[in-house]
C-alpha cells in the first residue's frame, strides 16, 4: 500500500515529547514512518508549518503534493524516502542523520 506522510516542521501536536513538557504521550512522525512496512512510502517535513498546514501559508504546496500523490502515487518521480519541502514547494532529500 503506498503511503504518504506529511507533517509540519513546527508540529508539536504530532511530535509530542515529554522532555519539552508536552502533556501528550510521546509520539514521533518519523518513528511512525519507520514502523510502516513496505518500500512505497514518502515522509515529507514541510518547512515553516505547524500542525494545521491546511490553514497555514504552506497550504497550496500541501494541496499540490497531495493531489499529485493521489494521481500518480509518487512525487517528483520519488516513491520512497524522507524529504523536506521548502516554502517554494521544492522537495529535497532530508540530510542523513537528521530526524525525518
Amino acid at each position: 500500500m503506498p503511503v504518504l506522510i506529511v507533517y509540519g516542521e513546527y508540529d508539536t501536536t504530532a511530535n509530542a515529547t515529554p522532555d519539552r513538557g508536552d502533556p501528550l504521550p510521546t509520539f514521533s512522525v518519523p518513528a511512525l514512518y519507520d514502523a510502516i512496512p513496505g518500500s512505497h512510502q514518502l515522509l515529507v517535513k514541510v518547512d515553516c508549518a505547524g500542525h494545521q498546514i491546511v490553514w497555514e501559508g504552506q497550504h497550496k504546496n500541501l494541496h499540490n503534493l497531495s493531489k499529485y500523490w493521489l494521481k500518480h502515487t509518487k512525487v517528483d518521480g520519488k516513491t520512497q524516502g524522507l524529504f523536506d519541502m521548502a516554502e517554494d514547494g521544492t522537495l529535497s532529500p532530508t540530510p542523513a542523520g537528521a530526524p525525518g
